[in-house]
């Protein structure tokens, strides 16, 4: 069979898709030729020139909650283009929510291995379940490396950032042992941690640098950090292979999982930078969200992390239940003395699988647009940033124009529906 993977856009970022990549890998090692679009470049009217070639059998997309809208625009082309290609979803948002598209298939939870039955199972002519999965928790150790010739890795390499390396993304482990409220990864993954061994790490990471010019990694684990044991173990298989190669660790890490040490081997082994999970000042809304905080020890880790040579972003959350602007104003300042290189200001969405203890407060993109405007357009703070993404003070305002795009973009949900 013939089978084509889509990319669906979430927001305007460009990000490797990397959940497809690894999917298409053990299909294609069933004998199953794969090819990769990407509909936010060919757009719905390139999609539908793909399908009227008449020679795609199945097509498979992963779908994410903030672009649910864009994959049910996808299915319903798939739908008139061609209408008897059965159309099999997986991802994040139909892992937990499985009758929100119209998929002749959905595969809940980890797809690698699911998928490839399925394609296998309509390649005999016969037709699976409408749903399928969760199955087992995978050994990671044994999945086959992500094929990344379905979608190249160059075509997804933002030449500005950071620091002008050839990056791609990569993922160590799955799932965290701990209930943030706002996150649905216990809810996708189950309440555990698994990783992969280090030398498992390494061999990919070394192709990647030797077949794609990779030098840079972005590590998008759901917490990289949660075991520093593991993480020394990594630290040094990376500095034992001297494979000339960074990685950034973007994903918002505990700050209670780290520790002065634990970033100097991190700095040694080639991370460049990490992103701290803070979310608010408030230390009631974080023991609502299941977190708890130790406000102190964020201000030492930041300074830590600094003085082992890692730049710093932060990540914060507007709009928590019983918040006000006065809140959002302390939250704010206290990113600020932080020194942080950056800082992103989300808005807390109820997506299937988070949960708060109350309705979320109303944060206005205006108000939003305004935090961001106050960080960036500081010299200080501008400066740190173009630094640490390693563009020049003229490339900002370009960089200003992508975070206003960013900004004025309607991704996130206040009620678990797409907006």
């Amino acid at each position: 069979m013939t089978v084509l993977l889509l990319h669906v856009p979430v927001g305007f970022e460009e990000a490797y898709p990397l959940a497809l990549a690894t999917i298409a890998a053990p299909v294609i090692a069933s004998g199953h030729p794969v090819e990769g679009l990407d509909v936010a470049r060919a757009g719905l009217a390139g999609l539908r020139a793909r399908l009227a070639l008449g020679d795609v059998d199945l097509v498979g997309l992963s779908a994410w909650s903030p672009g649910l809208s864009a994959a049910r625009d996808t299915i319903a082309t798939i739908r008139h283009a061609a209408p008897r290609v059965p159309v099999v979803v997986g991802g994040p948002h139909p892992s937990l929510a499985p009758g929100d598209l119209d998929a002749d298939v959905v595969v809940k939870g980890e797809g690698e291995l699911l998928f490839s039955e399925v394609v296998n199972t309509f390649a005999r002519g016969d037709r699976p379940p409408p749903v399928i999965g969760p199955p087992a928790p995978l050994d990671l150790a044994t999945l086959p490396l992500p094929d990344r010739t379905v979608f190249r890795v160059r075509d997804y390499h933002r030449d500005h950032n950071p620091r002008g390396r050839v990056y791609t993304a990569s993922v160590t482990s799955r799932g965290c042992l701990h209930e943030c409220g706002y996150c649905s990864a216990p809810a996708l993954w189950g309440r555990g941690h698994r990783f992969r061994p280090a030398e498992h790490v390494v061999d990919e990471w070394s192709r990647l640098r030797r077949e794609h010019g990779v030098d840079a990694i972005l590590v998008e684990d759901d917490l990289f950090t949660q075991l520093p044991s593991r993480v020394s173990e990594l630290c040094e298989a990376l500095i034992a292979a001297q494979l000339g190669i960074g990685f950034e660790l973007i994903n918002g890490l505990r700050p209670e999982t780290l520790s002065a040490g634990l970033l100097r081997e991190l700095a040694a082994a080639g991370c460049t930078r990490i992103a701290l999970s803070l979310e608010t000042a408030s230390e009631s809304a974080l023991n609502a969200l299941g977190r708890g905080s130790d406000i102190g020890r964020v201000t030492r880790i930041v300074a830590a992390a600094r003085s082992a040579g890692l730049g710093v972003t932060g990540y914060f959350l507007l709009g928590l239940p019983g918040e006000t602007a006065t809140d959002r104003e302390r939250t704010f300042t206290w990113a600020r003395e932080l020194g942080l290189d950056m800082a992103h200001f989300s808005v807390a969405s109820a997506w299937p699988g988070t949960h708060f203890d109350g309705p979320l407060s109303l944060v206005t993109r205006q108000e939003r647009a305004r935090l961001y405007a106050r960080w960036y357009i500081h010299p200080v703070r501008a400066l740190r940033a173009a630094r640490m993404l390693g563009v020049t003070p003229s490339q900002l305002p370009i960089m200003a124009e992508r975070l206003w795009t960013w900004m004025t973009k309607p991704l996130e949900a206040r009620t678990g529906r797409d907006a």
